[in-house]
């Protein structure tokens, strides 16, 4: 079996990192926006796409996606998954949520390290947060 390739955006406006709620049968857990890449898509082409999908941000409001920061590998039911993050600046905070999610916060990063669930995402927001002082 061909494991999936994920992206996770790590989003960020005004300083602040959106997190999402998945629905209670999917985990109930906050998370950064993640999806899967389809056949023919880049991982950057899948970024835009989930982004859009999961939160309502279009791609004329992405000022910038990095190159990929961080990538971390999960054990999920058995297999091992690869997920690329990258850190992607945004120029609005509005949020439309699809129905994978229930709920929404912009929080400050230590405050969103804290509240994501796998050590994974967490590093991905330090490393994201690693790439932003960078950009200084």
């Amino acid at each position: 079996m061909e494991l999936p390739i994920k992206v996770n955006g790590v989003l960020i406006h005004n300083n602040k990192i959106l997190l999402i709620k998945r629905k209670p049968e999917d985990g109930g857990f906050w998370q950064t926006v993640t999806g899967t890449l389809e056949e023919g898509e880049t991982l950057k082409d899948t970024l835009v796409r989930e982004i859009e999908e999961e939160v309502g941000i279009k791609e004329n409001n992405i000022q910038e996606i990095s190159d990929f920061v961080y990538r971390f590998n999960w054990d999920k039911k058995g297999w091992c998954q690869t997920d690329y993050v990258f850190a992607v600046l945004v120029d609005t905070d509005k949020v439309v949520l699809s129905h994978e999610h229930t709920d929404f916060v912009w929080l400050d990063p230590e405050e969103a390290i804290e509240r994501v669930k796998t050590q994974g995402n967490k590093e991905a927001i330090k490393k994201v947060l690693e790439w932003l002082k960078g950009q200084e």
